[in-house]
């Protein structure tokens, strides 16, 4: 390759490089305004809102990490509260419980849930994998920077 071409070749890079996170800015511009029309109530009660919540439109993958873990842990405090072994079970059960049940991997229960445990299982075996995929997206966003 000829230094013509290596600078060329990196002005596409830039120009391409620029683009995408013009393209990201637009989106998400586009996103909060169309939240902003539904009024001051409502903008909270929107699958927009999610969206921006969790993981900042697909863009902020710490955001969407943080948000994976408040779920894990939440529902490991859950666990410990809602657990009926006598014994009770400890922190480190528990959170290796959850870990298991948001990542799909169908654990047996370390002691007897109750109602109130069973059903946070229900729902932490779909929040969790949904954030999953809400951070490998956010992930690819900023890989392709």
């Amino acid at each position: 390759m000829t230094p013509t071409q290596h600078k060329q070749s990196e002005r596409r890079s830039l120009l391409a490089g620029a683009l995408s996170s013009l393209v990201n800015l637009w989106k998400r511009t586009t996103i909060s305004q169309k939240r902003r029309e539904y009024g001051k109530w409502r903008r909270f009660f929107c699958p927009e809102f999610l969206y921006w919540l969790t993981n900042g439109y697909g863009t902020r993958w710490l955001r969407a990490a943080f948000v994976f873990l408040t779920i894990v842990l939440l529902f490991t405090l859950v666990y410990v509260w809602t657990e009926q072994d006598i014994s009770g079970p400890t922190f480190d059960d528990a959170l290796l419980f959850s870990l298991k049940v948001a990542t799909l991997q169908r654990p047996d229960s370390p002691g007897g849930l109750t109602k109130l445990g069973q059903w946070a299982q229900f729902t932490e075996a779909v929040l969790g994998p949904v954030q999953i995929a809400l951070l490998a997206l956010a992930v690819r966003m900023r890989l392709r920077r």
